[in-house]
């Protein structure tokens, strides 16, 4: 059942969908058409997920949206937005990516919107983290395992394993 919100960005949840059940957050958020359009002009990608609303390159940089607002750029990390794109959990790609591994980052700024989630980066981190390891978890109660160096998720196709 979606939901269109205040701002109309879409609240999805996905009930019975099982691969997002297993796999991820019980809901995603696609902004909404006016939200798109100031995330183009910021120069980035608007994506549909539960933690990150925006993806982007500014030189050598990754930068991420977050749902609260909150603009990072990760350092050398330019090469990774096609993986980031193609990933299915954007959350999930950034924990295993960027939140595991020592890559320099940084706050640029942030860009809000009316009803984004109203927590500090600090919460929003301890979100991805926690999305992270469930997935991780959920994997390994299937008898798989995520690679360092890899994304699990987009190496398989789980709807064959589910």
């Amino acid at each position: 059942m979606d939901i269109v919100r205040n701002d109309g960005s879409i609240y999805h949840q996905n009930i019975g969908v099982n691969y997002r059940k297993k796999l991820t957050t019980q809901y995603t958020i696609t902004p909404s058409p006016e939200q798109k359009i100031q995330l183009a002009n910021a120069g980035l990608q608007w994506v549909t997920s539960s933690n990150v609303s925006g993806v982007g390159i500014q030189d050598d940089d990754l930068i991420i949206r977050f749902q609260n607002g909150s603009l990072y750029a990760y350092s050398g990390q330019s090469d990774k937005f096609d993986n980031v794109m193609k990933a299915q959990s954007k959350g999930h790609w950034v924990w295993v990516n960027l939140r595991r591994k020592p890559i320099q980052f940084k706050k640029i700024g942030s860009l809000k919107f009316k009803d984004d989630k109203d927590v500090t980066d600090e919460d929003i981190f301890s979100l991805v983290d926690k999305e992270g390891q469930d997935i991780q978890r959920r994997l390994l109660q299937m008898g798989l395992f995520i690679p360092e160096q890899t994304n699990v998720l987009n190496l398989l196709n789980l709807s064959d394993l589910l």
